[in-house]
């Protein structure tokens, strides 16, 4: 099975503006471990090979304007895994990564530790899911989480960002089953 990420995801932290955010061409393949309940299955991903987008000028927007050039934001995946109902398309992943900012070349700040629950049955969001016996699981869908940002170390970047603070991401997806 495969996760494709998609273009129009948002993201924001702490007082900031919300961010608009292009994943399309992010995600990777997982495997799925059958549970004791029939429908329900565990699924994991490869952090080594699953990919996020970077937030940069290209793929990211404040207030309707794209990040300045020279700011990046890698995401670097940690961990990700969770479960997948066969049955309704719901979701729930722990998602446990870094993003680390850096500003051109050579200057750069300790990275933010983010912890999350991505679920897509806070809205009951599960948009196209297509199932049936004769057919592969084909759907898309929103997956929402929050997390609290801890303090880095770093006093300039911890009172820029008002760390501790909360994080909300809303990434909208693909499950494709192969």
């Amino acid at each position: 099975m495969h996760l494709e990420s998609l273009e129009n995801c948002k993201l924001s932290i702490g007082s900031y503006p919300e961010f608009t955010y292009n994943a399309k061409g992010g995600g990777g393949k997982f495997r799925t471990i059958q549970t004791k309940q029939r429908t329900i299955k565990k699924i994991e991903f490869d952090s080594k090979t699953f990919k996020i987008p970077s937030l940069n000028t290209k793929t990211t927007k404040i207030l309707g304007f794209s990040l300045p050039p020279g700011i990046e934001i890698k995401v670097v995946p940690i961990l990700l895994q969770g479960n997948l109902n066969s049955l309704n398309g719901e979701l729930s992943l722990e998602f446990e990564s870094k993003f680390c900012l850096s500003i051109w070349p050579g200057l750069s700040a300790p990275p933010l530790i983010v912890k999350t629950c991505l679920n897509n049955t806070q809205d009951g969001n599960r948009d196209q899911f297509i199932k049936d016996k004769f057919k592969k699981m084909n759907f898309q869908t929103c997956l929402q989480g929050n997390a609290i940002i801890s303090k880095t170390g770093n006093f300039f970047l911890d009172i820029f960002l008002g760390l501790p603070t909360q994080a909300i991401a809303i990434l909208k997806c693909r499950i494709i089953e192969e």
